[in-house]
């Protein structure tokens, strides 16, 4: 026990050697530290947090903190204590913190350059551990390090929401009396998200209640204007059961997007809200009203809380229901026997719009063999009817060994474009009477051919017997 005492003794007297040996006092005095913690280079806010933790700043929907910029801040930590962690040879500092959107677009660091302006770069990282590789790279010379808040700019960094990373800066140079990069900090513990880590003798080490100065940011644009309404802008003889639909999009990648539909009759600036923050592009109003004129816009809002409203879109129901004819059944037969009956069904329906009336009727079938339609037609069929069934007789011709074809049409008798056409097709097998009858007709037009052969052959009963069958 006395081992293991002595143990953590030695490692927190070693971890305030480094963070004694690597502060230096910041440029500012007491009386300015106290101004400028409500006026930080511009940063100016009625909501600044000096002595709290930014967590996630959509407090209210479309609440958001922004700085003077109109960037969207995350994460920040602004108190300071007038003093700095050094950031030269051998010595780097870190800040780690927990992001609360997926998206990292910038960083805002608190520093200043002590005793002159360094020879060296200060190299400023974005990483997932304080020794893995670097998401972020960003270089500063010293004439670009400003005493106060420096921006570190970046292409967009996609993060995982309340996973740790850290703000890293190192720089190899400053030793002596050189001039040095410092980063403000705070040993008041004012960020509880994150803390120092500073890397010194070979190694990091963790200061758990100091934090540096920083600003997370991200930047987000708002979500494009919905587009292509369906039913289209000015539509008329719109089914009154149809669902509205529209195209929405963001031009930040990955961006979430939610809706909000305002959909009124006869309002040129409908202010009815009937469903908010849903992700589908589709809305069903339900039944609508005959001859009316429904006026209906869409907000979309982006999972940061900027949204854009599109357009006031309207369009006109229809001042009837119209019906809609559907016929469908299969109506072909193989192997008939020559003069048979044979017989299917067929089903006639109506489609279109609910309560709805179809007035239908068999106008067209073919031509060869006896065709009988019970029912031909109907009058007053509603979609709630459903199916009628009409069952087809067909007597087939008296030929054998033929292929017959066509087509049977059922027509709205109201409205001459809405119709159906089924195909048709029968068979009959070939038969001996079928088989003779052909022989015999092959044989005549041969003899036909030749007078001499027809004459010499009229000559026996048998032929005189045959030509009578013609």
């Amino acid at each position: 026990m006395k081992n293991n005492n002595r143990n953590k003794t030695l490692v927190c007297g070693i971890i305030i050697l480094f963070l004694g040996a690597s502060i230096v006092q910041g440029i500012s005095s007491n009386n300015e530290k106290v101004s400028k913690s409500k006026n930080i280079d511009n940063f100016n806010r009625e909501y600044l947090m000096i002595n709290s933790t930014s967590i996630n700043m959509h407090n209210e929907k479309g609440d958001l903190f922004r700085n003077p910029k109109g960037e969207y801040i995350d994460q920040e930590q602004t108190l300071e204590a007038g003093a700095g962690l050094n950031i030269n040879y051998g010595q780097y500092v870190a800040q780690s913190f927990k992001p609360s959107v997926p998206r990292l677009s910038k960083v805002y660091l608190k520093l200043f350059k002590y005793n002159g302006v360094p020879t060296y770069d200060l190299e400023f990282y974005v990483r997932e551990g304080l020794s893995s590789s670097n998401l972020v790279t960003v270089t500063k010379t010293g004439s670009e390090v400003i005493n106060g808040w420096n921006e570190f700019e970046f292409p967009d960094l996609q993060v995982q929401v309340e996973q740790t990373y850290y703000l890293v800066c190192e720089g190899d140079g400053g030793q002596g009396s050189n001039p040095i990069y410092c980063w403000y900090y705070s040993d008041t513990n004012p960020y509880n998200r994150g803390m120092v880590h500073i890397f010194s003798y070979g190694s990091w080490h963790s200061v758990p209640d100091s934090d540096c100065c920083f600003q997370t940011v991200y930047t987000n644009d708002p979500p494009n204007q919905p587009s292509n309404p369906d039913p289209y802008n000015g539509e008329t003889n719109v089914n009154i059961n149809t669902d509205l639909s529209w195209t929405g999009s963001d031009p930040d990648p990955g961006d979430i997007l939610t809706y909000d539909i305002y959909f009124e009759a006869d309002d040129p600036t409908p202010d009815v809200l009937v469903s908010d923050d849903q992700t589908e592009t589709t809305y069903d109003p339900g039944t609508m009203e005959l001859n009316t004129i429904y006026y209906w816009q869409i907000i979309a809002e982006d999972n940061y809380g900027a949204s854009t409203p599109g357009t006031v879109w309207h369009f006109t129901t229809t001042s009837k229901l119209e019906p809609d004819l559907e016929c469908t059944g299969d109506l072909s037969w193989t192997k008939v026997k020559p003069g048979f009956l044979v017989s299917k069904d067929i089903y006639v329906e109506n489609i279109g719009a609910s309560g709805s009336l179809l007035d239908w009727e068999i106008t067209e079938w073919p031509d060869w063999g006896n065709w009988t339609f019970t029912p031909i037609e109907g009058y007053d069929l509603t979609p709630e009817d459903g199916q009628v069934t009409v069952h087809v007789f067909v007597k087939a011709p008296d030929e054998g060994g033929k292929q017959f074809s066509g087509h049977v049409t059922v027509v709205n008798t109201e409205n001459a474009s809405d119709f159906e056409i089924l195909d048709v097709s029968l068979s009959t097998p070939v038969t001996l009477q079928s088989i003779f009858s052909r022989n015999i007709q092959l044989l005549q037009n041969i003899i036909h051919r030749f007078p001499l052969l027809e004459r010499i052959l009229g000559l026996f009963p048998v032929f005189n017997r045959i030509s009578s069958l013609r």
